[in-house]
């Protein structure tokens, strides 16, 4: 009976040594394309709505039908492409929750609102109020073309969670996943580039091609174990995280490469200064030179041209590191300090794979 068991086991690995998962996100940017003005969806639709007709309402049916074939088709062939196209292969795919983000929004209201907040343009008024928030459920879209959401193709398997982006369920999956399996990760979003943080035989795939985490790290100029900091600092417009304004990506990674994370950088880097009265701090600044005997040129020399564009209200912000140099001059009088430290704190915990619910 153990014998049996042992050897049940090795199969078992053996027929799960290979994983793909699937960001579901996938399936949304494809349906972009096909409601593009030139779009084989999009054309099909514009002559129902002229015509009218059963017969072109079946057809504009028709066409998306077809579209998603033609996608789950390049799915099929991207895997095979990469390796992964034996029948032993389990592949995953992993869908947003419709509630997926709300306990992100409950650390961080703004989180991913610009993409939320299209999708509720679409909607009436009694259907916005009671999806508000909520990601729309492509699935539904699936089932009502006669396709099984949790089976797209013959042998696929489906994930899903209602608290859960699909992010979270692929990020889980690789904690689940046997340390000697090969997996292959397939999606756009660079948060997953935190898949080789969380499973040591992860590759990764965009759609178009592999990325590989080297070129990713020498672009990023980071290593991946920080992408969480770099990314809280940096912002990232497409999540609606602000990061620290006024810094950019190039320099957060200039600090997370002298430092061991965001816990390390000092104070300074991670505040910034908005001059609320220029002419009191014009006053304070030119005051200062004239009492200190010290011409523009020199000040520039010493305290860098900062100094000349606020003095001359050709600026109107600063960095905590620009700023420390005149901070004795100014007093804190006509400026508003801002220590971002605690916000950042907080996109890292947002953006950081598996995410922990607080």
């Amino acid at each position: 009976m153990r014998t049996i068991k042992w050897l049940a086991a090795i199969i078992g690995r053996m027929a799960n040594a290979k994983a793909v998962l699937i960001d579901a996100g996938y399936f949304v940017g494809r349906q972009g394309r096909w409601w593009s003005p030139k779009g084989t969806v999009r054309r099909a639709y514009n002559r129902w709505q002229k015509t009218g007709s059963t017969p072109d309402f079946f057809k504009f049916k028709a066409a998306m039908k077809k579209a998603i074939r033609a996608d789950i088709s390049y799915l099929a062939f991207r895997i095979r492409q990469a390796g992964f196209g034996q029948k032993t292969t389990r592949v995953v795919i992993c869908y947003d929750g419709t509630e997926g983000c709300l306990a992100r929004t409950k650390l961080f209201p703004p989180y991913k609102q610009n993409r939320r907040s299209l999708a509720d343009d679409d909607e009436g008024k009694e259907e916005k109020e009671e999806t508000e928030g909520k990601i729309p459920d492509i699935r539904q879209n699936f089932a009502e073309l006669g396709f099984n959401p949790d089976s797209m193709k013959d042998g696929w398997e489906a994930l899903y969670e209602v608290d859960k982006e699909a992010d979270d369920l692929i990020a889980e999956e690789l904690g689940r996943l046997a340390d000697d399996t090969e997996v292959l990760v397939m999606s756009a979003d660079s948060d997953l580039f935190q898949v080789w943080n969380l499973h040591s035989k992860t590759r990764l795939h965009n759609f178009l091609q592999e990325v590989h985490q080297k070129d990713v790290e020498a672009r990023l100029g980071i290593p991946i174990s920080k992408y969480a900091d770099w990314k809280a600092i940096a912002g990232d417009p497409s999540d609606n995280i602000p990061g620290v304004p006024n810094l950019g990506a190039s320099a957060a990674a200039a600090l997370l490469r002298t430092s061991k994370g965001l816990e390390d950088i000092p104070d300074e880097y991670l505040t910034t200064v908005v001059i609320a009265d220029p002419e009191q701090v014009t006053t304070k600044l030119s005051t200062y030179r004239a009492e200190q005997e010290l011409s523009m040129a020199a000040t520039v020399r010493e305290h860098g041209d900062y100094w000349r564009r606020v003095e001359k209200q050709q600026s109107g912000a600063l960095r905590g590191e620009q700023y420390k140099t005149m901070a004795q001059v100014v007093e804190d009088n006509g400026v508003l300090i801002t220590n971002h430290r605690d916000s950042c704190m907080t996109y890292r915990h947002i953006i950081r794979l598996p995410f922990v619910v607080k």
